[in-house]
């Protein structure tokens, strides 16, 4: 499908127009000098503390080298690499392929998404998708999955693997797998062509996956898959598909994982029509500030657009960014920052430029700018807009000349990005209460000040991360929260929302929540005793105090009755 859906007129005018005054203005350079005409695959990632990372192929087949790069917001540094010999060491290829993705913990841990190809005959190649992690010294390197071809033919394989992680820092995968044999034999059955995602999760050193979606026979293909996780760790994706049968009317489709574990029904939200596709590309990802889906795609017409809804399972709206953008892109070239800021590079449909635009959050309105006008740049290009303001951009370039005599190139364009906005401070936290029981409540209030934010929310994690317990209000803002579970439970806010204002830094309190006591005791015997019989001791779940009405002789300590002195 991506041989006939690229195949597309790009002469559609684009008008744009900056609605804030502190633009992107990029400064950019050359990173690395790739290896002839192999393509520069690259990616880009936020992460946890703002620093932006980026991986990128140099040069394929056996000589193929992975390189992590990191932005600091002040300069770019090499932070490791590995090759083709150390991923044969444990997995079955040894030809570097297309594609990388990459995340980056919050321990600081790399983890690397790549394609790779067994060094054999065409037709015998085992092929498939390999995981590499990086923790500060040493690469582990494993299998994700791998594909031979049955009955000779040249015809299984992978596309578009897309790592994300989850908050506890383990890796997700989703992958492209296609079989396009007349006779492709899968799951028992024999299809005229095969094609679907598959959903890989790791537990210990094993891989195993689920499938999204899947489709054969005719010329419906499954393509340009792109793929996040939500706040709650459950994974989304979008895709195009063609349904009619004869091929070239790819429509927009999207499923996720319900909170019972089992993938939702299909969601056509932009259906395609023959010689009319309308997802030429896809790219989803998720506001976890609050679970919002939203879904970047563009058409036969390079309409760039953008599919959203409130929360997982609700409608899609979908528009034209900015009512009249034009151009194209790659899946890893949106994202949304740690403050539901957007930003996504693409290439201008009108004029020989990449370009990137971003939304702030609570704001309506699209501010751009360009990253390069060179007319050497090529296909591959990747970008994040970080929670700090710092943003990154990677690109290739492609010099005039024969392969023998040029080398593909890795660019870089960085900038920051200042909304003008002063977001609140830190805010400094009372409780009504600092030790509660297990269901009651303690009120949290605070009289800093809001500076540009628009209202104090409060979290179970920080960052806006963990359960939203909802927002500060009343003179003195407050909200009344009953923390889960039992122990010492950190409650942190942060000022939101507000004109072009990025979230504020967290105040955080520590409320104790104590389960509740068992008082539950029993005596032998039923509790009926003679008066010159043997004195009975209670059997108690938890020690306290023991007390009777008049005229029962008691240990208050032990709950031991001395029948003897008893009256009653």
């Amino acid at each position: 499908m991506k041989s006939n859906l690229r195949a597309l007129t790009m002469g559609i005018a684009l008008l744009l127009t900056s609605h804030f005054l502190n633009a992107q203005t990029y400064s950019t350079s050359r990173r690395d000098i790739g290896n002839g005409c192999d393509n520069v695959f690259n990616a880009v990632t936020e992460a946890p503390n703002g620093d932006i990372f980026g991986v990128w192929r140099d040069g394929s087949g056996s000589s193929g080298i992975y390189k992590v790069i990191k932005w600091d917001g002040s300069s770019w540094s090499s932070v490791s690499s590995f090759n083709m010999t150390q991923v044969s060491a444990s997995t079955p290829f040894d030809n570097a392929s297309d594609d990388v993705s990459i995340g980056v913990d919050g321990s600081g841990g790399i983890h690397v998404a790549f394609r790779g190809i067994e060094n054999a005959s065409c037709c015998n190649q085992e092929r498939g998708v390999g995981y590499a992690y990086y923790n500060g010294s040493t690469w582990s390197i494993a299998k994700v999955a791998s594909y031979v071809p049955n009955g000779g033919n040249f015809s299984p394989g992978t596309d578009n693997p897309i790592l994300r992680l989850d908050r506890s820092g383990n890796p997700h995968i989703v992958i492209e797998y296609r079989n396009s044999s007349s006779t492709a034999l899968e799951g028992g059955v024999t299809y005229n062509r095969y094609y679907a995602l598959r959903y890989f999760t790791k537990s210990g050193s094993t891989w195993s996956y689920q499938t999204i979606v899947e489709q054969g026979n005719n010329s419906n293909e499954i393509d340009d898959v792109s793929f996040d996780l939500d706040k709650n760790d459950r994974p989304h994706v979008a895709y195009a598909a063609e349904r009619n049968g004869s091929g070239r009317d790819a429509g927009l489709y999207y499923k996720y994982k319900t909170s019972g574990g089992s993938w939702s029904s299909e969601v056509q939200i932009i259906a395609g029509a023959t010689g009319a596709a309308e997802a030429l590309q896809t790219d989803v990802r998720i506001d976890t500030t609050n679970n919002y889906v939203h879904i970047l795609s563009y058409n036969y017409q390079n309409k760039i657009r953008i599919s959203s809804n409130t929360g997982p399972g609700t409608s899609f709206s979908t528009s034209q960014v900015n009512g009249s953008l034009t151009g194209s892109f790659r899946t890893q070239c949106f994202n949304i920052n740690g403050n539901g800021d957007k930003f996504f590079v693409f290439s201008d449909a009108s004029t020989t430029a990449i370009k990137s635009a971003i939304q702030l959050s609570g704001s309506s309105s699209w501010s751009f700018a360009t990253v390069t006008t060179s007319s050497l740049f090529g296909s591959y290009r990747s970008g994040a807009y970080s929670k700090n303001g710092r943003i990154a951009v990677l690109y290739d370039s492609r010099p005039t000349g024969a392969c023998s005599t040029i080398h593909r190139e890795l660019y870089s364009g960085t900038a920051t990005f200042s909304t003008g906005c002063t977001a609140a401070s830190a805010p400094t936290l009372t409780l009504s209460s600092s030790a509660i029981c297990t269901g009651q409540s303690t009120t949290v209030s605070t009289s800093s000040s809001l500076g540009g934010s628009a209202s104090w929310k409060a979290y179970s994690g920080p960052n806006g991360s963990g359960t939203a317990y909802g927002t500060l209000s009343g003179g003195t803002p407050s909200l009344s929260i009953s923390p889960s579970g039992t122990g010492a439970k950190t409650i942190y806010v942060r000022g939101e929302g507000g004109s072009g204002c990025s979230a504020g830094s967290d105040g955080s309190t520590i409320v104790t929540v104590n389960s509740l006591d068992n008082a539950s005791f029993t005596y032998p015997s039923g509790g009926i005793y003679c008066k010159n019989g043997s004195d009975p001791t209670p059997t108690a779940s938890t020690a306290g105090t023991y007390s009777s009405t008049s005229g029962l002789s008691i240990n208050a300590s032990t709950g031991k009755i001395d029948v003897s002195a008893s009256t009653a």
